[in-house]
C-alpha cells in the first residue's frame, strides 16, 4: 500500500507560483523602490519554495514500511530515506504541533538493550491519508505484540 502527498503539494506549488505571479505584477506596478524590492524578494521566496518543496511517499509492503521524499527534478528512482522491517516495530505515536502532524516509531531490534525512535514529518498529509497511516501502524502493532505474546 502506497500512501502520497503528491496531490497535495502540486496545489500547493500551483498556489505558490501564482502567488509569485501576483507578487511580480504587484512589484512592477508599485512606485516606491523600497516596495518593490520586498516585493521582489517574497516572490522569489515563493517561487524557490515551490520549486524545492517535496513530497513523501509512505509504503507498507508487508516486511517493510518505508518513507520515500521526491523532489521535482528527481523522476527516477530514489532510496528511501527510512526503511524499516515490520517485525523490529513496536509502538507508534502520533502527535500534532500547530498544523504538522510527527510520527514517532519505536524501533527494537532484539540485539541491542535500547530501544530506538524515529521521528517522521507527516507534512502536507491529509487527515485521511493520516488516518490510513495509523491503521496500517495499528495492524503491524497487534501483529508484532500477538507474535511476541505467543513466544
Amino acid at each position: 500500500m502506497k500512501i502520497k502527498n503528491k496531490n497535495n503539494i502540486k496545489i500547493i506549488r500551483f498556489s505558490l507560483i501564482v502567488f509569485f505571479i501576483f507578487l511580480i505584477i504587484c512589484a512592477l506596478t508599485f512606485s516606491q523602490p523600497s516596495l518593490k524590492i520586498m516585493m521582489t524578494i517574497f516572490a522569489f521566496t515563493a517561487f524557490f519554495a515551490a520549486v524545492f518543496l517535496p513530497y513523501y511517499e509512505f509504503e507498507y509492503s508487508g516486511e517493510c514500511i518505508s518513507f520515500a521524499k521526491y523532489g521535482l527534478f528527481k523522476t527516477n528512482y530514489i532510496r528511501p530515506f527510512i526503511e524499516i522491517p515490520v517485525l523490529y516495530i513496536t509502538d507508534y505515536e502520533i502527535s500534532r504541533v500547530l498544523m504538522i502532524y510527527f510520527l514517532k516509531i519505536t524501533i527494537e531490534d532484539g540485539f541491542s538493550s535500547k530501544k530506538r525512535m524515529t521521528k517522521i514529518s507527516l507534512q502536507f498529509f491529509s487527515d485521511y491519508q493520516i488516518i490510513k497511516i495509523i491503521k496500517t501502524l495499528e495492524s503491524i502493532k497487534k501483529k508484532n505484540t500477538d507474535a511476541k505474546v505467543k513466544l
